[in-house]
């Protein structure tokens, strides 16, 4: 015999059928889960942040399951300090768990995904003084445990703080040669990115 389920609703639990007069009981293993963690970031350069999103979801045999009890956990270190009361999880604005550069927070019960996370950190200074260009990167996790990790991703940001930047001229015509009052007219561009100087 083979039980597809079709007559009974299918799912996961127990369906009882009846075959040749006779009722067995069925039990139907739950289906896997599936989870997503997608995480990308966008830079700021007149405020001097990061913000990052992450979008979290779980599913199994198709539905959307309850998040509650999973943990959103990120380590920031080398991201940068969490900026407080950034911290917005759909259209709420929990106040997270941070502490030693990790910020964490757990669903509440009833919670269905998908869900999408924001939050803000400072670029550290030795990214947004830089010359040239810099990168950042980031790595988020959706725990079912403290000790669990189900699935993370990365995100990577590259910017260009621009802060200064030099350039010379001479004076001399070309392909004229003139040993006296021969100058270098050197320029100077100094930006602040729109924040105060």
């Amino acid at each position: 015999f083979n039980y597809d389920g079709g007559e009974s609703g299918g799912g996961s639990g127990e369906d009882t059928v009846s075959i040749l007069e006779k009722d067995y009981t069925v039990v139907i293993p739950p289906g896997e889960i599936v989870y997503s963690v997608k995480k990308s970031g966008t830079v700021n350069l007149a405020a001097g942040t990061i913000t990052w999103t992450a979008k979290v979801d779980a599913v199994q045999n198709g539905v959307h399951i309850d998040l509650g009890g999973y943990i959103f956990e990120d380590g920031l270190s080398g991201a940068g300090d969490y900026v407080p009361g950034t911290f917005v999880v759909g259209s709420t604005s929990p106040t997270p768990a941070y502490a030693g550069n990790k910020l964490s927070y757990t669903f509440p019960s009833g919670t269905e995904g998908p869900q999408t996370i924001t939050y803000k950190t400072k670029i550290p200074d030795d990214k947004y003084y830089a010359s040239g260009e810099q990168t950042l990167t980031n790595r988020a996790a959706l725990k079912d445990s403290p000790e669990h990790e189900v699935k993370f991703d990365r995100a990577t940001v590259t910017f260009e703080p621009g802060w200064i930047a030099k350039s010379g001229a001479s004076n001399e015509t070309v392909g004229v040669y003139d040993p006296t009052n021969r100058t270098i007219t050197w320029t100077i561009l100094v930006s602040n990115v729109g924040s105060t100087a």
